[in-house]
């Protein structure tokens, strides 16, 4: 089973219309992205009271603000597209679907009973493993999907996750 076989079975989209510039695979797409990134500041919300190094408080504060705006634009272009509005159930089980990156319970219950140094250290791991699953999500549908808006979204996706991941990497190199 490919990526895309997986993504299409965990958030099935309604079929376009005939004339559309858009198919099932953006929709599935932008529908994972809204959990996975949710996710991400559900993460990213721990760090401001846990978080002992300022760098990795204001990369969450970045992934915060960042992310929280994606969330936006990518709920809005479903509703615009005839696709149900992302709620708050439908978010939490999508999460609980395995999609890639996405922590399971016992990494999420690990990273909230941590702080300090040994917080800044598993955010950071953890979060890697994150934005990995929405690189490759991401490049997925860039190979499946038909919309423009769609494939810059998901560009960009790549393009800021990648940056991140080696500005992780280059924080967990300098931790103590």
């Amino acid at each position: 089973m490919t990526g895309t076989d997986e993504m299409a079975g965990m958030a099935p989209a309604s079929p376009p219309p005939e004339s559309a510039d858009w198919n099932a695979a953006d929709a599935t797409y932008l529908s994972m992205m809204v959990a996975h990134h949710s996710q991400a500041l559900d993460l990213a919300e721990l760090a401001p009271e846990r978080a002992a190094d300022p760098r990795v408080r204001r990369l969450a504060a970045s992934i915060d603000a960042g992310q929280g705006r994606e969330i936006v634009v990518m709920a809005t272009w479903l509703v615009d597209h005839g696709q149900p509005e992302p709620t708050v159930e439908s978010v939490a089980a999508m999460s609980s679907t395995g999609m890639p990156g996405m922590l399971d319970q016992s990494q999420l219950a690990a990273l909230a009973a941590t702080d300090g140094a040994a917080f800044d250290r598993r955010f950071l791991e953890d979060m890697v493993q994150h934005h990995q699953g929405a690189v490759a999500m991401a490049e997925d549908v860039l190979g499946t999907g038909e919309d423009v808006r769609v494939t810059e979204m998901a560009t960009d996706v790549v393009a800021s996750q990648n940056a991140e991941i080696a500005r992780m990497r280059r924080l967990l190199a300098d931790l103590p």
